[in-house]
């Protein structure tokens, strides 16, 4: 039956739990994270370019009007960079090894990390954890790339799916499942929905998903050029009468989740609130690849009568919005049926497509467009959608609850009632996904006493902390609201000690960013510094480390730190501090790929490193 309607708001409380999402990293073209993807996305920035010459020779293969199926209209692509670069012996990875890797693999290693680092917790919080790994990833052209380039013996491990969802875990010491997923364009989405009905039924705790597609090959192209799904523009040109099929992107997206109740209570940050979420597959239409208008329709209906959701209280759309003339109206068709089934309001409900900015990133489309959402409710702006000269004519927009949203804009909310969001993904596989996403309003907090902090940094070499102090001084500039001591409680207990240390205290933040910048300068004395090759767990230094903590004395402490006494930072007082969003770890990037001088070249057998 359905919840009864108050005003827009449910008479009762849905009987599933809603999932936050506590810690999120990304990387999409032209965009090495993700407050550069949103800085790209606010001022209507096209991340398209000219296919990469590393990449094959668009020159090869383009052609306006080909009359060869070894031929194509589009010679763009969204590309990401730095693709052939990794960090592997962060993560105990030979150097050897990971050349053979397929590098979505290591692209989502990286951002699964700084996702757990952003939610705030370390390596030692997350081992043995009832933590889920959900990864959509539905290609692997890397592995054609060494077929062509010789490799005759590739690892095993280097370019299977399982593997990709499976290495995060395995660093990580996490017991939840870890599995991949291919549903083609939907494929994150779903990972998404997947890891939410996880933390539902009680499966984990914790969970990460998101998705992953890199480019790599022209052939991949040639067979969608044949199935006429390619831009002979060179634009996803989403909601315009103009539309003229889509240009792919590279992308890779992790999303940290945990239950609401549970977040809530350990003092978690929390980007969004997932409400509602669901999946469903078209079934039979008239090709297998075809969108089913009813089936979409089921999906977003159900989604709302389950979890008691009244679509007029949604002003953001993020819309698969592939960019097809008569694909697009098929999905705001579906949109609109199930809106005016509850409300009769007409253009209230912003739409836009993030594949406008980055092209269509296929098995990342579903999680870019969840981290277009949160920067969204973080900046509370909507970003503007591109390419939209003339709203597609097969589509009523006049009479819709629709408008699309052309331009950088304020994003209000209905009066008191939180900002929502639902975000889109249709594979051509028929499978769909369709999420409802709510901003989070955080309860306001007592004021506390200021009071002096020890705030630590570490990283494996001297060049990696050095940009880890002048990335994480940059942030505070930024962000001046944030309170002293919530930074350093993050910094103390949700990172891992690693071999280069650095130590400050501090009064104030305006004192440590001071002290950052001095540091940075070549002023030593302002911190306490050190190299940790082997950990002091003597009795002496580890008694007189926590007798410096009983004081209250932060440069013993620090200083004890810093040469390799363990320090139990939960000891310390926290005043009420709760976790914060804070740079994440800035990896080496190291070229591992294998060229055409590899030919006939034996690659390693997986092995530890």
């Amino acid at each position: 039956a359905r919840p009864r309607w108050r005003g827009g708001v449910p008479a009762r409380a849905a009987a599933d739990e809603r999932i936050a999402i506590v810690g999120m990293s990304g990387r999409y073209p032209q965009a090495d994270d993700l407050e550069q993807f949103w800085d790209n996305l606010v001022n209507g920035r096209n991340a398209i370019v000219e296919v990469p010459a590393g990449r094959w020779d668009a020159d090869a293969y383009y052609d306006r009007h080909p009359r060869s199926p070894d031929k194509m209209v589009s010679r763009w692509v969204g590309a990401m960079n730095d693709i052939d670069c990794f960090d592997p012996l962060f993560f105990r990875i030979s150097p050897e090894e990971a050349q053979y890797m397929d590098p979505q693999h290591r692209l989502f290693l990286q951002e699964s990390y700084r996702a757990f680092e952003d939610a705030g917790y370390a390596v030692q919080t997350l081992s043995n954890r009832r933590c889920g790994v959900y990864l959509g990833i539905s290609m692997n052209e890397y592995a054609a790339l060494l077929a062509q380039r010789g490799v005759r013996a590739a690892p095993v491990t280097g370019n299977s799916y399982s593997i990709a969802a499976a290495r995060i875990a395995y660093y990580l010491n996490l017991k939840g499942p870890a599995i991949s997923v291919d549903t083609a364009c939907s494929s994150s989405l779903v990972a998404l929905h997947l890891a939410c009905q996880a933390l539902r039924s009680g499966e984990v705790d914790m969970a990460l998903a998101g998705g992953v597609s890199l480019w790599l090959l022209p052939e991949s192209y040639l067979s969608m050029n044949q199935a006429g799904m390619l831009s002979p523009s060179g634009q996803c040109k989403a909601f315009d009468d103009g539309a003229d099929g889509i240009v792919m992107g590279d992308g890779v997206g992790a999303l940290v989740l945990k239950r609401l109740s549970d977040a809530e209570a350990d003092g978690d940050v929390i980007h969004g609130v997932i409400i509602g979420s669901g999946t469903n597959q078209d079934g039979r239409t008239n090709g297998i690849t075809a969108p089913s208008v009813v089936s979409q329709i089921e999906l977003e209906r159900s989604v709302y009568e389950r979890y008691g959701i009244d679509p007029a209280t949604i002003s953001y759309v993020e819309a698969h919005g592939t960019g097809t003339r008569l694909g697009d109206p098929i999905e705001l068709q579906a949109l609109a049926t199930v809106f005016r089934e509850r409300t009769a309001r007409k253009h209230f409900c912003a739409l836009a497509s993030v594949k406008s900015n980055i092209g269509h990133t296929s098995s990342a489309a579903g999680v870019a467009g969840v981290q277009k959402v949160l920067l969204s409710l973080r900046h509370r702006t909507l970003a503007p959608t591109l390419h939209v000269s003339r709203e597609n004519s097969h589509f009523d927009f006049a009479n819709s609850p629709f408008y699309v949203n052309r331009s950088a804009r304020a994003w209000d909310g209905a009066g008191d009632a939180p900002r929502r969001a639902c975000v889109n993904s249709f594979g051509y596989s028929g499978t769909n996904a369709h999420v409802v996403i709510e901003e989070y309003v955080a309860p306001a907090r007592a004021p506390r006493p200021a009071s002096p902090q020890a705030v630590p940094l570490s990283a494996r070499n001297l060049p990696q902390l050095r940009q880890k102090a002048l990335e994480l001084r940059d942030a505070l500039r930024r962000r001046p609201e944030l309170a002293l001591a919530d930074v350093a409680h993050t910094l103390q207990t949700g990172r891992e000690a690693m071999e280069q240390r650095l130590g400050f205290v501090a009064d104030s933040l305006p004192q440590l960013v001071e002290r950052l910048d001095r540091w940075l300068a070549g002023e030593a004395d302002v911190a306490f510094a050190g190299e940790v090759l082997a950990d002091d767990d003597s009795d002496a230094a580890v008694q007189a480390a926590a007798q410096a903590q009983q004081r209250g004395d932060l440069a013993a402490l620090l200083r004890a730190w810093t040469t390799g006494v363990a320090v139990d930072w939960t000891r310390q007082p926290a005043c009420g501090a709760a976790r914060a969003s804070l740079p994440t770890y800035p990896f080496a990037r190291e070229r591992y790929w294998v060229d055409g001088d590899a030919a006939a070249a034996e690659a390693p057998a997986a092995a530890p490193a």
